[in-house]
């Protein structure tokens, strides 16, 4: 499994910002993100871990934008094939999600 895409609509202090990592060009494909500090290695980090396994119930990456709005989206691929992650939105109060 690799991601081919990771968009943050709205979550930390990412609005509208997208990660295209492309299809991959042979068996090994590595990528790094690095940056100064506060720049959103680690809220990018954990955008991809909210693709994979859904919001918590406390959400502490909802200090811009409200916790009901925030968003993530991508695209992955498994054994060559692309899915496409529809946008996963937090879940509201009460554990029921949009």
């Amino acid at each position: 499994m690799r991601v081919q895409k990771l968009s943050f609509d709205f979550f930390g202090r990412f609005t509208d910002k997208s990660f295209d990592f492309g299809k991959a060009d042979g068996p090994s494909d590595f990528h790094i993100i690095y940056g100064p500090n506060e720049a959103g290695k680690t809220t990018t980090m954990e955008g991809y871990l909210r693709l994979l396994y859904g919001f918590p119930l406390r959400e502490p990456y909802g200090f811009q934008h409200q916790r009901a709005n925030l968003q993530i989206s991508g695209l992955i691929e498994i054994d060559g094939e692309s899915y496409c992650q529809p946008p996963g939105k937090s879940p509201r109060p009460g554990g029921t999600t949009r």
